[in-house]
């Protein structure tokens, strides 16, 4: 999934794999390794983590395509690790998609222990996009048996 706004602010997420390949304990059959690289004016950065669940990835894409949709949807949504959380505002006429960066999603050069947050100004057909490619590559790991 890539998301891009204004001055050059990018967000590229991908799921990698599962946390346990060989899993032995079932509670933690479902735990996806997300990998995000973002290009930001103040410094670029990137992660690698544990962060989201098979689950997760469904519901963020259905997420998406109900704020792509213009339906009803919770202004935000963030998940069992709060590494990332996904809001969408409206100002003026416009569409953001805001993402919020905690823990060891963070950029190494915030100096606070506080999370960062990109914004992206979005068109509907832009979210819907965004949606489609997450699910296509969430798939590659559907829920395993617990």
């Amino acid at each position: 999934m890539l998301i891009t706004g204004v001055n050059g602010i990018s967000l590229e997420l991908h799921v990698v794999g599962y946390e346990f390949p060989s899993y032995k304990n079932p509670i933690d059959a479902n735990w996806l390794i997300v990998e995000g690289r973002v290009t930001h004016p103040k410094g670029d950065w990137s992660f690698r983590e544990p962060c989201l669940e098979t689950g997760d990835t469904e519901e963020l894409a259905n997420w998406l395509e109900t704020v792509a949709y213009g339906l009803e949807a919770i202004p935000s949504i963030c998940f069992t690790e709060r590494h990332l959380v996904f809001e969408v505002l409206s100002r003026n006429s416009e569409r953001i998609l805001r993402v919020q960066f905690a823990m060891e999603a963070r950029p190494p050069w915030l100096t606070s222990q506080n999370s960062i947050f990109l914004e992206f100004p979005v068109l509907s057909r832009e979210i819907l996009v965004i949606s489609k490619a997450w699910r296509n590559e969430a798939c590659q790991f559907p829920a395993r048996e617990q």
